[in-house]
């Protein structure tokens, strides 16, 4: 089958034009920090992000080793206040994007994106939501931790 005028394909590469990975210098790398850093602002907003009225609270001791003390603590002072009947939300963290800081300097702010599903009464019908989160993670010793997070107002 022919391709389209507009598709432009490459021709496939001979032998000389691969390159050999450990040759390359020039490629860009991704810190470790950063990604520790990334891991933990994923895990704490999907966590966190998940809760359900079978299991009031649940969701802060899901964290707990994600988050710094002061946030801890604010959050054991944070009731959801459920409605009579079943409540629940499932969160996904689908991308993220660096908004301020760096490793060295042991702070970093992500601005996560993320699906929220919400399921109520009989659990039979879903509401889809997309919501972002302002997320601070510092550096805690050897750790990375949230020390704040943000949600997106709908």
């Amino acid at each position: 089958p022919s391709l389209p005028q507009d598709i432009i394909t490459p021709p496939p590469p001979s032998v000389t034009d691969v390159e050999d990975p450990s040759e390359s210098t020039t490629r860009p790398s991704v810190s470790v920090g950063s990604v520790q850093a990334q891991m933990v602002a994923r895990d704490f907003v999907e966590r966190y992000g998940t809760f359900s009225s079978d299991a009031p609270n649940a969701n802060n001791a899901d964290v707990r080793d994600l988050s710094t003390a002061a946030l801890y603590a604010s959050l054991m002072n944070t009731d959801i206040g459920f409605e009579e009947g079943y409540y629940g939300t499932t969160t996904h963290a689908l991308s993220f994007r660096r908004m301020e800081g760096s490793e060295d300097e042991g702070r970093v702010v992500f601005e996560v994106s993320t699906q929220r599903e919400g399921f109520q009464g009989d659990r039979s019908s879903s509401n889809v939501i997309y919501q972002k989160a302002t997320v601070t993670v510092v550096k805690v010793g050897a750790d990375w931790l949230v020390d704040a997070l943000v949600w997106e107002e709908l």
